[in-house]
């Protein structure tokens, strides 16, 4: 299942069939999806810190936070998501030192940031 949504304001419960979302211009509240692969909130004017409610994307491969207003430091959490493959959180206002166990050599990671 594919869901592709422009310029709403949703929440998401329980989609648990759901592998990927496109939110262009949304408010959303994504929780309890693990079978999503893919997830691209980009340019979605988020903002605060990311919720350590990530660790439910266990089968998430990509994840584009970039372009929104987030802050704080980057959550150990997102190390944790063992099939991560593509992660951009770019255009955003981190703070602090990327978590250690970023440094996991036995799976290839794209990591894309910058200011």
């Amino acid at each position: 299942m594919i869901l592709d949504i422009d310029s709403n304001m949703l929440w998401f419960y329980e989609l648990i069939d759901l592998v990927l979302i496109i939110l262009d211009l949304n408010l959303a509240e994504v929780v309890l999806l693990p079978n999503l692969l893919e997830l691209n909130l980009s340019n979605n004017k988020l903002e605060g810190s990311i919720p350590f409610d990530f660790k439910s994307f266990r089968a998430l491969y990509s994840l584009d936070l970039s372009g929104n207003l987030l802050n704080g430091t980057i959550p150990r959490v997102l190390g944790e998501l063992k099939q991560l493959q593509w992660l951009n959180l770019s255009r955003n206002n981190f703070s602090g030192t990327i978590p250690s166990n970023f440094n996991d050599t036995t799976r290839r990671t794209i990591f894309h940031m910058e200011s």
